[in-house]
């Protein structure tokens, strides 16, 4: 090849990429509607409810969205598939969560919170009050066994979080 073709093409190339990185189009300035409906598009809205639930026992604290703070997510997520795959995710691996707690786990007892804001742990030099509001996932699980300070754990690999919890009890 020339040295005049290795020029052409060098050019030809950067001329390509200059205009894929133009747009031509009119920049349009969002509203602040707009705005606060796109920053809150991904989190989960407020509790409807102030409600504390205690917790003393050895427990698997499975929390999620209710009715309301359901409606109102739903609103937000402009895709319906992005929000009823949340929801399907949710399920899902609660479900799963659930059914290791229960071959594995016996001795733990499982809560499910959906109406309260706040969840108070209790252990024997005090308490710890969770506020799931500063949560931003819609459904989670936290571990506790009465003595070290609750754990929100992945339920994706609640069965790696189950033991590596549990054996620090142990110990």
């Amino acid at each position: 090849m020339t040295r005049q073709k290795k020029y052409f093409n060098a050019l030809l190339v950067g001329l390509t990429v200059l205009l894929a990185c133009f747009d031509p189009g009119e920049k349009k300035e969002a509203t602040p509607a707009e705005v606060k409906k796109a920053a809150h598009r991904n989190t989960k809205p407020p509790a409807t409810y102030n409600k504390t639930v205690e917790i003393s026992l050895p427990s698997a604290v499975f929390f999620g969205l209710d009715a309301v703070q359901e409606e109102k997510m739903k609103s937000v997520v402009t895709d319906t598939n992005v929000f009823k795959s949340i929801m399907h995710d949710c399920f899902y691996q609660k479900r799963n969560a659930r059914m290791v707690l229960k071959k594995y786990y016996p001795r733990v007892k499982i809560l499910e919170v959906k109406n309260a804001r706040y969840l108070l742990f209790k252990k024997p030099e005090g308490s710890e009050r969770i506020d799931l509001n500063e949560k931003s996932d819609p459904c989670g699980l936290f571990l506790f066994d009465g003595r070290q300070p609750p754990r929100l754990v992945d339920m994706m690999n609640i069965d790696s979080e189950l033991g590596f919890y549990f054996k620090m009890t142990k110990e």
